[in-house]
């Protein structure tokens, strides 16, 4: 995965692609993956992917990179929120390319994956 310029080494993507009730808003989950890895400076890096499909029909895709120790005032969190299509879903794997994820408090940073279902 890259991110910015740096390569992030994610590990196995556990991926789940079949319909799941969404709590909350209402709708499904039609595809949900996670991956983990760690990034140069030695911090852990979580990926989450989702794709929903709300009551109405609308669906949307949803990219969350967490960056640092979870428990930790320094981590911190990108994301991204698109139609259908921001992320490609195949049989076992999940890619996006050149996505813009962001803090909301810095810029936006680049974002480009092409992972394999493990």
């Amino acid at each position: 995965m890259s991110l910015g310029d740096e390569e992030v080494a994610i590990g196995s993507l556990l991926c789940y692609f079949e319909e799941q009730p969404r709590a909350g808003p209402g709708g499904v989950f039609t595809h949900t993956a996670q991956g983990r890895g760690a990034n140069a400076d030695g911090q852990p890096v979580v990926l989450d992917l989702s794709r929903t499909r709300d009551e109405d029909g609308t669906v949307e895709d949803q990219i969350i990179v967490d960056i640092g120790d979870p428990t930790s005032d320094d981590a911190f969190s990108l994301s991204a929120l698109g139609s259908e299509g921001l992320i490609q879903f195949g049989d076992a794997s999940a890619a996006a390319s050149d996505v813009e994820v962001s803090d909301f408090a810095s810029g936006p940073v680049t974002l480009s994956f092409d992972l394999t279902c493990g």
